[in-house]
């Protein structure tokens, strides 16, 4: 009995589809990777020190674009400070895609620090207040 193998062929038209699918995929992903580590930092915030809020709040005045090594260390940070768990938020399924990308690492922190400036722009008046 003979086998043959048949080549299988994409048309340039079905590449296009493919890509365009995949692509719109992985927008949908880094959404979901933000609004993850939003709603991750409206929790954190709770726990962060003045020195955190102000760091975090340096960086973002300076305008520092991070690199993607950046990132992934304050990803680790994160990790490190359990406020993963804190927040329950985050499941097992969700964290594994998490590690898997630096680009998934890049948009959940952005996400983090966007949520944990706007409790800090919030606060921040009130807290540097003297009591005079």
């Amino acid at each position: 009995m003979a086998i043959t193998l048949k080549e299988l062929t994409t048309t340039p038209s079905d590449v296009e589809k493919l890509v365009e699918r995949l692509r719109l995929e992985r927008k949908a992903l880094e959404t979901q990777f933000k609004e993850k580590g939003y709603q991750v930092g409206i929790q954190s915030a709770q726990h962060l020190s003045y020195q955190e809020f102000q760091r975090i709040e340096g960086v973002n005045r300076i305008g520092m674009n991070l690199d993607e090594d950046s990132f992934a260390h304050l990803c680790t940070w994160l990790e490190s400070h359990e406020y993963y768990d804190d927040a329950k938020l985050i499941d097992e399924e969700f964290r594994n895609l998490l590690s898997l990308s630096e680009q998934n690492q890049v948009a959940f922190v952005k996400g983090w620090m966007e949520a944990v400036l706007s409790v800090w722009n919030k606060i921040k008046d009130q807290v540097n207040a003297e009591d005079f």
